[in-house]
């Protein structure tokens, strides 16, 4: 998937994998970009309202079916482990993901 259009040459950067996307390479000229800051505050932003929703309907499962959520929390840590990149990677595909020329 197309992510970014080089500067200097006009050619455009291709990204394969979730963690090619902080971190850019133009393959025809070898400049490096990084994401800006505006797009990763905005992936946190994301990545919190995502952990708030699945703890909110963790806590609901539980208390319907009377357990502790502690057992339902396990899985929610190792899913945020994940999360940021996976974002990212969502933010690229749809567009929404900007690049600065790294120096």
């Amino acid at each position: 998937m197309v992510v970014n259009k080089c500067e200097r040459c006009g050619h455009d950067i291709e990204v394969e994998k979730i963690n090619q996307v902080t971190d850019i390479k133009c393959p025809h000229c070898n400049r490096k970009y990084t994401i800006d800051k505006k797009t990763k505050r905005n992936s946190y932003i994301y990545v919190g309202i995502i952990i708030l929703f699945l703890s909110f309907s963790i806590s609901f499962i539980s208390q319907l079916l009377n357990f502790s959520p502690y057992f339902l929390l396990i899985p929610l840590v190792l899913i945020s482990l994940f999360l940021q990149s996976f974002v990212l990677f969502m933010m690229a595909k749809f567009g929404k993901v900007s690049y600065t020329l790294n120096s």
